[in-house]
C-alpha cells in the first residue's frame, strides 16, 4: 500500500502556560515526537486523541501550517515531494497548499469580513479557477451539507450572511465546504464535528469517507475526540498520546486489527478509549 505521509523521525515542541495562563503560572514544555508513522494514501484516516495529546500540531505540521524541528516528512502525490524542501521558499508553500491540500480547522477559521460563500470559493479564486467550475462545485457541496436550509428556503440567506451571522454548526460545515471546494489531493480536517450535531457530523463523514472510495488517489485526514464516529467511518485509526503515537487500528470492514490481533466492532470504542486513558 503506497503512503500519503512518510514521517520519520518527527519532533516539534514548544512552550505553553496551563491553567489560566497566570503570572504564578509555571512555564510548561510540550513536546511532539519522536515519531515514525506512515499515513496510507487513499483511505480516511483518523487521529485520535485526548486535549493537549498533539493530534492538533501533527496535522498543522502535515498541512505546512508549521515546520517541524527536526526529522523527514515526504508528501507522495505524483511524485514523492520533501517538506523540507518546500521549506526553503515561503511562495513553494503556499502554492503547494492551494493546489493540494484542503483545510477545514477547529474553529472554522472564516474570514468575518466575507460571506459564508465567498468564505467557500476563497481558495479556488486564489489559483484562479474559473468562476463557472467555482459554482458548480460549491453548489453540489452546499447541497450536501446544507440539505436541511435548502429544504426550508433558507439555503441562499445563509450564504450570503457574514461567518458572525450563522450558528456555529452552519459555519463548522462551511468550513468543510471551503476545504473540499478545489478537489484537494489532501483533506485535513481538525474537529470538522466538533460543533455539528449527531446527523450532520455523520454526514459529513459519510462525505469524506465517500470521497476516498471514489478517488482512490485522494486521502483524508481527519483529527477528532469522537471515537464512535472514527470506529464507524475511518479506515485507519491512529492514537496518539502525550506527543507519541501509541497505537494504529486498521479496519478490515466487520472488524479491526492492531498488533495483529483481531478485534470485533463491537470492542473497538472500548479498546481505543481504554488506550486514550
Amino acid at each position: 500500500m503506497s503512503f500519503i505521509y512518510k514521517i520519520e523521525n518527527l519532533s516539534f515542541s514548544y512552550d505553553s502556560k496551563p491553567g489560566n495562563k497566570t503570572v504564578s503560572d509555571s512555564v510548561k514544555k510540550f513536546e511532539l515526537g519522536p515519531i515514525d508513522l506512515e499515513i496510507k494514501k487513499g483511505k480516511l484516516t483518523s487521529v485520535l486523541g485526548r486535549s493537549g495529546s498533539g493530534k492538533t500540531t501533527l496535522i498543522s505540521i502535515l498541512g505546512l501550517l508549521r515546520k517541524h524541528e527536526t526529522g523527514e516528512i515526504q508528501i507522495n502525490l505524483e511524485e514523492v515531494v520533501d517538506i523540507k524542501n518546500l521549506w526553503a521558499r515561503q511562495k513553494d508553500i503556499e502554492q503547494f497548499r492551494a493546489n493540494h491540500l484542503g483545510f477545514a480547522l477547529q474553529k472554522g477559521e472564516l474570514l468575518p469580513y466575507l460571506s459564508v460563500y465567498e468564505n467557500a470559493a476563497l481558495v479556488s479564486r486564489f489559483v484562479n479557477r474559473p468562476e463557472s467550475e467555482i459554482k458548480n462545485s460549491l453548489d453540489g457541496l452546499f447541497d450536501s451539507f446544507y440539505a436541511r436550509e435548502k429544504n426550508d428556503n433558507l439555503l441562499e440567506q445563509v450564504l450570503d450572511n457574514k461567518p458572525l451571522k450563522v450558528s456555529q454548526g452552519q459555519l463548522q460545515r462551511a468550513a468543510v465546504v471551503r476545504a473540499l471546494a478545489n478537489d484537494p489531493d489532501i483533506i485535513l480536517a481538525d474537529e470538522p464535528t466538533g460543533n455539528l450535531d449527531l446527523e450532520s457530523g455523520k454526514e459529513a463523514m459519510r462525505i469524506f469517507r465517500k470521497i476516498v472510495i471514489d478517488n482512490p488517489k485522494k486521502s483524508v485526514i481527519v483529527v477528532t475526540h469522537d471515537v464512535f464516529l472514527a470506529a464507524e467511518f475511518a479506515n485507519e485509526i491512529i492514537v496518539i498520546k502525550n506527543g507519541l503515537v501509541k497505537k494504529i487500528f486498521i479496519s478490515h470492514d466487520e472488524y479491526w486489527l492492531s498488533d495483529d490481533e483481531r478485534i470485533e466492532n463491537q470492542h473497538i470504542v472500548e479498546r481505543i478509549t481504554k488506550e486514550l486513558e
